[in-house]
């Protein structure tokens, strides 16, 4: 979704005049785009690489223990064919021998169930504290997006709402939150959580919003384009024709109709 940063905070905050109330430990936001126009470069001493889930690398290279279990998770739900589709993975960005930053991508399953079988969740992201704000998760969202985007699909962001580098980073990227929710936990068991999206709103009514903006932010631009091309072109075609002045002294000069 090729919106202006300035313009998608404005707009979020329009929508949602109360986000900056104080927030619950169970208080989520709910971010949807299409697209990351914004540039987000890597930079020189970074390595990016791509991870999908096989039997032989169940998990990314260099990841410590926690990390592990949680690629380990996802490989077992992509083998059982649990998830929507088959199209799971993790964008991963390395320091030398180290892993800084990973943001991986799932279609629906149990714990986004509000995501259509063409959606996907951009979700378990994680960046080592000493390679924050540097543009490591701006550019991996980027790097998924252009992976997998195709007309018509929506890519889903789910924050703590007292998440606000995420917060900030998903926004700047374009990203137009469509609702508020929480995280249940049935039983208690944290494997069977899912988030709740407490908008109501139908689906096909949050889905159409999205190509509503972006069409409107596009004739903004195009607009924007066209006006100055425009207004140069009129004044081109507007000729004054100098006025005709009399002699200081003598008749006026007579004025000939042409047939």
């Amino acid at each position: 979704m090729n919106l202006n940063p300035s313009r998608t905070s404005r707009r979020n905050e329009a929508s949602h005049p109360d986000r900056d109330r104080p927030t619950s430990p169970n208080h989520y936001l709910f971010y949807s785009g299409q697209r990351v126009d914004i540039g987000a470069e890597l930079a020189p001493m970074y390595r990016c690489q791509t991870w999908g889930p096989s039997l032989r690398h169940p998990w990314p290279g260099l990841c410590g223990g926690k990390a592990k279990l949680r690629f380990l998770f996802r490989s077992i739900l992509h083998y059982l064919h649990l998830f929507a589709g088959r199209e799971c993975g993790a964008v991963c960005i390395y320091f030398g021998a180290r892993l800084v930053h990973y943001s991986g991508f799932t279609p629906r399953y149990w714990r986004f169930p509000f995501l259509s079988d063409e959606e996907l969740q951009i979700g378990d992201t994680w960046t080592d504290p000493e390679h924050r704000r540097k543009g490591l998760a701006l550019f991996a969202l980027k790097q998924i997006v252009q992976m997998k985007g195709k007309p018509g699909r929506n890519f889903w962001y789910v924050v703590d709402a007292a998440n606000q580098p995420s917060i900030s980073a998903i926004e700047k990227a374009g990203f137009i939150m469509l609702g508020e929710g929480s995280w249940i936990r049935p039983f208690g068991i944290k494997a069977l959580g899912s988030y709740v999206l407490n908008d109501r709103a139908p689906r096909e009514a949050r889905s159409a919003e999205l190509p509503a903006l972006e069409k409107q932010d596009a004739t903004s631009r195009m607009t924007a384009r066209v006006t100055p091309v425009a207004t140069a072109a009129l004044s081109a075609c507007v000729v004054e024709r100098p006025p005709v002045e009399a002699p200081e002294n003598g008749p006026r000069p007579e004025r000939r109709h042409e047939s």
